[in-house]
């Protein structure tokens, strides 16, 4: 079984195992967090057809219920849910103009300011890449990458993420991706050079970009920490 469902079971069995919904404690976690404003701040909004936080709501849900969003059409569940057609969810996922960055950034920062309660000498920042593997050569700026853990040649996308531990639980916070100096393919889908679709494409450095920015936006929305971690 793969990590990803055995996580999203665990959360089923403890939800029903305490006599609870997944769908009204999804929702009640929403409301909680303030998912609604905090799409709003990222620039995720649509001006016609079914709101963001609707959508991200069914996404959300399908893990805990062991659904994949393309077996909805095979059954009765997804009339009892929404009508909207599996189009619009790729059309949300795929939009150029929204900063899921900045979503997972804001959605962060709002959990910690709520919840954490630490000192500051077990807090920490830490910094580490990970290679998420691809099957398709003609992705967008899809290549190959060196996995230290095998010591061979990975295709995929590599990720640099900054996250929050405080001992106990880990947040990430900024993504980035790198690319190497010789791409499998460069070719990209045209898009409007001032949308975050764009400068999030031709953002990945060739070289890790473990920029002083990066710290100080977490800085100055307050989340400090004592020490940074992160390999050579």
């Amino acid at each position: 079984m793969k990590k990803g469902i055995s996580f999203s079971l665990s959360i089923q069995r403890e939800i029903e195992s305490h006599g609870l919904n997944v769908e009204s404690e999804v929702n009640k976690s929403f409301n909680e967090l303030g998912i609604r404003m905090l799409l709003h701040q990222a620039g995720i909004r649509k001006e016609k057809g079914f709101p963001p936080v609707t959508l991200l709501f069914v996404m959300v849900v399908l893990p805990l219920i062991k659904h994949s969003l393309c077996s909805l059409w095979s059954g009765q569940f997804f009339a009892n849910v929404i009508a909207a057609q599996k189009d619009t969810y790729y059309r949300f996922l795929n939009h150029p103009c929204f900063n899921w960055r900045n979503l997972l950034f804001l959605l962060a920062c709002r959990e910690i300011a709520r919840t954490d309660r630490c000192t500051l000498h077990d807090k920490t920042l830490i910094v580490d890449d990970i290679i998420l593997g691809k099957t398709g050569e003609k992705m967008e700026l899809v290549s190959y990458h060196h996995d230290h853990t095998t010591n061979s040649s990975k295709l995929g996308y590599q990720m640099l993420q900054l996250g929050y531990h405080n001992g106990a639980r880990f947040c990430p916070l900024i993504l980035a991706f790198i690319l190497p100096p010789t791409r499998t393919n460069d070719k990209l889908r045209e898009l409007d050079k001032r949308c975050c679709g764009w400068k999030g494409a031709w953002s990945p450095s060739k070289r890790r970009p473990i920029s002083l920015w990066r710290f100080k936006r977490c800085w100055q929305n307050n989340i400090s920490a004592r020490f940074v971690l992160f390999d050579s």
